[in-house]
């Protein structure tokens, strides 16, 4: 029985290795918004309301984009999509950057970017998905599984910390 998850496919693929640093940096980068984006609007507005509004607001466009997100990386070429997406979720996080940094930084292009973060990030988390097995042998595609899967669950023990986080992505 193997207690730890086997690491060949980040050492043997090229490609899978290429992916799972990308989305390293990918969600790092994320996790910062799950967080200033929150801090932010409170800043702001000194409400929880809002801040509890933030979270509500992104989850139509996650759910919408999550259904769309598999069909596009059925239909279309994973590749452009996951380097689309990567594009245009630098370009969201670059704008909620641009606006921290304004005098009077605008609320509503905050929900505006964050729920358009949300969306890409619903059409983004299927096609990572639905491409490793084209970057693995068949041999080598459980333990790329089980190592994205731990990719997407390594934030977990800072869950206690962001409990109160109402975009906080723990539980899912």
């Amino acid at each position: 029985m193997k207690l730890l998850t086997d690491t060949a496919p980040l050492r043997e693929s090229r490609q899978f290795r290429l992916l799972f640093i990308g989305r390293t940096i990918s969600t790092t980068g994320s996790q910062f918004t799950v967080v200033a984006a929150p801090v932010q609007v409170f800043d702001i507005t000194d409400s929880t309301l809002m801040v509890g509004l933030l979270g509500l607001a992104q989850l139509p466009p996650l759910l919408f984009a999550s259904f769309l997100g598999g069909t596009l990386a059925d239909a279309f070429d994973r590749r452009r999509i996951l380097f689309l997406t990567a594009v245009l979720l630098a370009v969201a996080s670059a704008g909620l950057a641009l606006n921290a940094m304004l005098a009077e930084p605008s609320v509503s292009l905050i929900f505006v970017l964050t729920m358009a973060i949300a969306a890409l990030s619903g059409i983004d988390a299927p096609t990572r998905t639905a491409v490793v097995p084209t970057l693995v042998t068949a041999e080598q595609l459980p333990s790329a599984l089980a190592t994205t899967r731990w990719h997407s669950t390594r934030w977990r023990p800072s869950c206690s910390i962001r409990s109160a986080t109402p975009t906080s992505p723990c539980g899912t």
